[in-house]
């Protein structure tokens, strides 16, 4: 899962027809790759299609599916097809596999194979795409799968039937994980898929299907492939404490043991029983605390945002969350005199309210003084990350917080117990905090030893903040729990906390609003939350892949890091400039200065020459300050005052350019501290009321692109540098030097285009930004489905065609029907090696043309690009 790094086209193409031999198609550049067998244990021949992860060579998962074939005991073909730009496209499974096919066939004399000795596999990306691809062939007995091998990847949650624990899913399928998997959590991927398929599907009285899945204790997402890391692996992977050699060999005994139990060889599938097994013991805990938490991916979807929400009345949901009880319990405490506590809980909306169609969920205390029993009802709504719904492992699948609604402990001793004169300090405790210490405790204890001990020699541990209290329940319901970063220290877990005394509101409260005392509200970390990060994202600082150097743009970089190697800031002063790095610059530099006009701000650091002209170039107001001056003495570009007023020292800079492109920097704002905030949200405003605008000015359906497109245009001449000249595409406002580099159109028809441009970023640097986009062609006419090369980019495919396109001149145009209108999107450019005025005259020559052709864009709208600094 790559969608960043630079297109990696070339195959070493080795050529050998000769059984045994690894072959390369090289009939148009095509890059498929097959493995004949080696042996031929079996008088039938079996086929495995393996597809590809993003931006993986095909070639570079030899070593493993060689090892399946040679430990299959199976007459084995395997098939590596190639996708544009090592991206699996779902658009070209069914033409790249046959074309795979073509080639064992022509080349490798592979003798005709029925449809059930034909089995797929898969790994990241690509495990996406090939069980979508197989869904598609399920009603076809001559087309369907008949068994899937899903590695870095799992089963979509799509194909679960919640509440009966049925699976709509055709194909047998192994689901195998490397418990350090950075990008296809182990969570997920395994424990996860392991509670759906096996713990419930199989003993269900659904099971049709066989579904097993394993997990690989030491292995990460990379080690599935012999190549260097991709960009993601880089950026996300988690360093794997078993060798490449070991995970490849474990993985391809478990993909032999699993084909060889398909087709009935004898004594197959004690390998894979006995790792089934082992993963039950391994995932156990991490299940537990997921049942803790009451998660929705489990055995609690009714609830709100679950997939089964539907089903709750007036925001009351009949699934609970256990880990709320618990909360409550501690709350309760010791009730003396051999009182006991009994604890109900159900997930309800929190902010649920006969205003807004539902009802009042709020905690209630009743008691029974003959068995001596305090009963409470608590409520619960859990949330989640926002990438949880897209169902890709890459973010955490627990609940990021549990809004727990729960009974105050003088309220259960008052109301439940009976007592007297009983004082709310006893509410003084830290509650959410003594709870949220007992998730990770819970988690930590229940960790098998091989993961406790990785995580104490190399995880960022948590520890825990007082809790934070709330004036009132709209501040509780806007607040969540709080994950500080501090580095070597931990991460700072703290909880909202709102509680609220027996007598609260007593007086002037209407009839119909529920007595608002008696609470003790608290939003808890999930147990489920803290086995993830012991098992998954506490790792990732202390088991980068990469060493701290190559940090990532999502990961902060150190002020202090970069001051102990750069000599260009400064020493402190030991006045008031104490915590600013470039007061004074040292012998060799000099201060430059550079005004934020969007943000109305301005920044000071210390550069030699060289450096200042690398960043020059993505800072176009990069200057050199006048002797003894500074920010102080720059007039603020919005308001009286000037900037003057020292904020704060950060480094700003590009990742990968950091020795020519990082700079420590001191910032500053302006005197004026109330215009520019007024003067921000006008600018919000009236962006608002211009998109609206523009969002009226463009009701009605798309043409018939169809009928705009050239039907001359030879696919060839796309091919090329393309500067672009004008456009009419949201996603391109604020950028400049847009260009386009159309690579070479596959014999199919599909083409990919690299998008470049700059945008201006905050406080600074011009940054660069780039995105592939790939162009399909549809079955019928001349229209194509482009989308971005990106995690579920072919969700959203853009209808496009070419409206021309010569040696100089290429004109696109895009539209999407959004139902309450239309989206447009207009690209003219011109070939990259044209004179500016010539290219220019061309561009709005095209726009002319294109216009009368009747493309539907107002001509208002077109904006021209000024290359004059590109």
């Amino acid at each position: 899962k790559d969608p960043t790094m630079c297109l990696r086209f070339a195959l070493a193409l080795v050529v050998a027809t000769t059984t045994g031999a690894l072959a390369f198609d090289t009939a148009g550049d095509d890059g498929h790759l097959y493995l004949a067998p080696k042996t031929f244990p079996t008088t039938e021949h079996y086929v495995l299609y393996w597809i590809h992860g993003a931006k993986v060579d095909p070639k570079e998962y030899v070593p493993l599916l060689e090892a399946v074939q040679e430990a299959s005991g199976l007459t084995l073909w395997v098939g590596l097809p190639h996708f544009l730009i090592d991206m699996p496209e779902p658009g070209l499974l069914d033409h790249n596999i046959e074309r795979t096919h073509q080639l064992m066939q022509t080349k490798g004399k592979m003798p005709d194979v029925d449809n059930a000795r034909v089995f797929y596999g898969a790994h990241s990306l690509g495990t996406v795409w090939l069980q979508k691809w197989c869904y598609g062939r399920r009603k076809d007995l001559k087309k369907r799968c008949s068994g899937l091998v899903l590695t870095g990847g799992f089963l979509s949650r799509e194909y679960y039937k919640y509440g009966d624990f049925n699976v709509a899913f055709d194909s047998d399928t192994l689901t195998i994980g490397g418990s350090l998997d950075g990008l296809a959590r182990v969570t997920r991927t395994v424990a996860e898929s392991y509670h759906q398929l096996v713990d419930r599907y199989s003993k269900s009285p659904h099971k049709q299907r066989d579904f097993s899945v394993v997990a690989i204790e030491g292995m990460n997402h990379h080690q599935w492939h012999a190549g260097e890391p991709s960009f993601l692996e880089k950026m996300r992977d988690i360093r794997a404490d078993i060798s490449d050699e070991e995970a490849r060999s474990k993985g391809s005994a478990l993909i032999a043991d699993w084909l060889a139990q398909r087709t009935g060889v004898p004594g197959a599938g004690t390998v894979l029983d006995k790792a089934v097994e082992s993963t039950r013991v391994f995932v156990k805990p991490i299940i537990d605390a997921y049942l803790l938490e009451g998660s929705r991916h489990f055995d609690s979807p009714v609830q709100v945002d679950g997939p089964l929400a539907n089903r709750c009345k007036r925001g009351a949901c009949k699934d609970h969350c256990d880990w709320t009880r618990h909360a409550q319990e501690i709350i309760a405490g010791d009730l003396g005199d051999d009182w006991h506590l009994e604890v109900s809980n159900q997930f309800a909306d929190a902010s649920s309210t006969p205003l807004s169609g539902g009802a009042f969920h709020l905690p209630e205390i009743s008691n029974d003084t003959a068995t001596k029993t305090v009963t409470v009802t608590t409520y619960s709504q859990s949330e989640w990350a926002l990438g949880d719904r897209l169902d890709t492992g890459f973010v955490p699948t627990s609940a990021k917080e549990i809004a727990s609604k729960m009974a105050s402990r003088q309220c259960l001793l008052v109301k439940g117990v009976g007592k007297t004169g009983v004082d709310f300090s006893v509410d003084d405790p830290d509650f959410c905090q003594m709870a949220n210490k007992d998730a990770y405790d819970l988690a930590l204890s229940r960790a098998d030893a091989r993961t406790a001990k990785r995580f104490a020699e190399h995880g960022q541990r948590f520890t825990f903040g007082p809790d934070e209290p709330k004036g009132a329940g709209p501040l509780f319901l806007m607040s969540g729990v709080s994950y500080k970063d501090e580095g070597d220290a931990g991460v700072l877990v703290s909880s909202p906390m709102l509680k609220t005394s027996i007598d609260y509101w007593v007086k002037f409260r209407p009839d119909w609003v529920p007595d608002p005392g008696c609470y003790h509200y608290c939003k808890l970390l999930s147990p489920a939350r803290a086995a993830e990060w012991i098992y998954v994202d506490g790792l990732r600082r202390g088991l980068a892949l990469e060493a701290p150097q190559d940090a990532t743009a999502d990961e902060p970089i150190s002020i202090a890091d970069v001051a102990a190697t750069d000599d260009r800031c400064a020493a402190p002063d030991a006045d008031a400039k104490a915590d600013r790095c470039c007061a004074t610059c040292p012998a060799g530099t000099a201060k430059y200065i550079s005004v934020d006009t969007m943000w109305n701000a301005c920044a000071e650091t210390c550069m030699d020459e060289d450096k200042a002209g690398w960043v020059k170039w993505f800072e176009k107001g990069l200057k050199l300050a006048e002797p003894g001056a500074g920010c102080a003495e720059e007039q603020a570009i919005r308001g009286k005052g000037t900037y003057s007023r020292f904020k704060q020292t950060a480094v700003h800079g590009v990742p990968l350019l950091k020795k020519q492109l990082n700079v420590t920097i001191d910032m500053f704002g302006s005197t004026d501290t109330t215009r520019p905030a007024r003067r921000a949200l006008l600018n919000v405003l009236e962006r608002i009321h211009d998109f609206d605008k523009k969002a009226k000015d463009n009701l009605g359906k798309c043409p018939d692109l169809a009928a705009l497109a050239d039907p001359t245009v030879d696919r060839a001449a796309l091919e090329g540098e393309w500067d672009v000249q004008a456009y009419v595409d949201i996603a391109q406002v604020g950028a400049r030097c847009q260009s386009m580099d159309v690579h070479k159109p596959e014999p199919g028809g599909a083409f990919a285009a690299d998008f470049r441009a700059e945008y201006k970023a905050f406080l600074g640097l011009d940054v660069p930004f780039s995105i592939t986009q790939v162009f399909v062609p549809r079955a019928e006419g001349p229209v194509y489905d482009k989308h971005a090369v990106v995690p579920l980019g072919s969700v959203l495919n853009l209808p496009t065609v070419v409206v021309s396109a010569s040696s100089e001149t290429l004109v696109l145009f895009s539209c999407l029907d959004i139902g309450i209108g239309h989206v447009p999107e207009l690209i003219v450019a011109t070939n990259s090696k044209s004179d500016a005025a010539s290219a220019e005259a061309r561009a709005k020559e095209a726009v002319k043309n294109a216009l009368a052709k009747g493309v539907p864009v107002d001509p208002a709208s077109v904006k021209y690009v000024d290359r004059s600094e590109c």
